[in-house]
């Protein structure tokens, strides 16, 4: 079953991919290389994000393209494959993994505290990084 799951999607990476460089072909932008690591389907309430992790940030720009156009069209392109309003969003694979070290951080000291699910806390957000790992104790 897991292999299924992966080769769906090493597919959907591959059409991501030639869309991407499709989309930049019609706006006229540069033809450039481009990898895209993983991506991450997450369904939340009405809303469906789908998370394009890349290897560097010059590829996480290629994959936004100029004013946002190319990823724009591309969510177009792929919306209604996907259950309720698509969100992409684009970001780089160490991006990704210090978000979840700092996320296992951060709940690891929430248990430390014995803190239960529902209480309230108070949280300084120090800076925009901090900002996921406040989603992430909303949830």
């Amino acid at each position: 079953m897991m292999k299924n799951i992966n080769i769906e999607k090493d597919l959907l990476i591959k059409e991501i991919s030639e869309k991407i460089r499709e989309i930049r072909r019609e706006l006229d932008l540069k033809d450039v290389n481009l990898e895209i690591l993983d991506v991450e389907v997450i369904y939340e309430g009405k809303d469906t994000l789908l998370n394009i992790y890349v290897l560097t940030r010059s590829d996480k720009s290629t994959v936004i393209g100029p004013g946002g156009w190319v990823v724009g069209r591309l969510r177009e392109y792929l919306k209604d494959r996907f259950p309720g309003d698509l969100k992409i969003l684009v970001d780089t694979y160490i991006d990704r993994l210090i978000l979840k070290k700092k996320e296992e951080r951060a709940l690891s000291t929430l248990k430390s505290i014995s803190l239960k699910k529902g209480e309230r806390i108070l949280v300084l957000v120090q800076c925009s990084y901090d900002l996921g790992v406040l989603d992430f104790l909303r949830r």
